[in-house]
C-alpha cells in the first residue's frame, strides 16, 4: 500500500502527525479483513541520489505500531 508519510522531522521525532493519521482508516480496514500481510511503502527522500540517515523511516515507527 502506497502511503504518503512524508512528514516533517525535528530532532528525530514526528512533529505533524496528520499523513499518518489520515492513512490509518485505510490500514486499519484492510487489517481487518484478515490479510495475511500488508506492506506500507513510503519515502522522506534521498537528495541527489544520496543515501542520508537524516532521511531514514525509523523515527515513523512509534507512531503507526
Amino acid at each position: 500500500m502506497r502511503v504518503d508519510f512524508n512528514v516533517p522531522l525535528k530532532d528525530g521525532k514526528v512533529k505533524d502527525l496528520t499523513r499518518i493519521a489520515s492513512s490509518m482508516p485505510s490500514i486499519k480496514k484492510i487489517l481487518g479483513e484478515n490479510c495475511k500481510s500488508l506492506v506500507l511503502a513510503s519515502h522522506l527522500g534521498r537528495p541527489d541520489g544520496i543515501v542520508n540517515s537524516k532521511f531514514t523511516m525509523e523515527p515513523l515507527i512509534p507512531t503507526i505500531e
